[in-house]
């Protein structure tokens, strides 16, 4: 059984920004006090930052897709993600880096051991996973799984 506590650690956080102060990594905006969120943690000078982006465009640095291999592993559950399995990969950098496909800050995640999230992530922001690039390869009731969080996995603020 995964530890949740470490499953939401280093999953993508959503939340409305505290101060002003953080940057959109995608855009190069300030991310005004109130405003929705989604962080992904990222290695920086040897320890662990959340990269900031505007809830509105992280939709856009999501992809599904067939993991070609078996060297990747999910960054929230920590688990091995086999070759053939579909994998999230979550991109950090500029919408031009991403137009161009650039090599990016990339973290691979089993889109199942982040339900909390996609839950929470749909419920503010009305993205549904089937707007997500490689979408196609999922079937309706992958989608509806994605959804449907239980109440032990409910995604807490408090807990990443």
């Amino acid at each position: 059984m995964r530890d949740v506590s470490l499953t939401r650690r280093f999953a993508p956080k959503i939340e409305q920004a505290k101060s002003g102060r953080a940057t959109c990594k995608m855009t190069g905006e300030k991310i005004d006090a109130g405003e929705l969120r989604v962080g992904l943690p990222v290695f920086c000078r040897g320890q662990q930052v959340t990269a900031w982006q505007k809830a509105a465009h992280f939709s856009k640095a999501l992809r599904f897709e067939t993991a070609p291999d078996n060297r990747s592993k999910c960054k929230a559950s920590k688990e091995k993600i086999t070759k053939g399995e579909i994998r999230l990969c979550a991109r950090v950098g500029t919408f031009a880096q991403l137009e161009a496909n650039d090599e990016l800050n990339k973290m691979f995640y089993n889109p199942m051991a982040i339900r909390p999230f996609w839950k929470a992530f749909h419920e503010a922001t009305g993205v549904h996973p089937s707007s997500i690039e490689g979408a196609e390869l999922l079937d309706e009731a992958y989608h509806k799984a994605l959804l449907d969080a239980n109440e032990d996995e409910r995604y807490e603020e408090a807990d990443c």
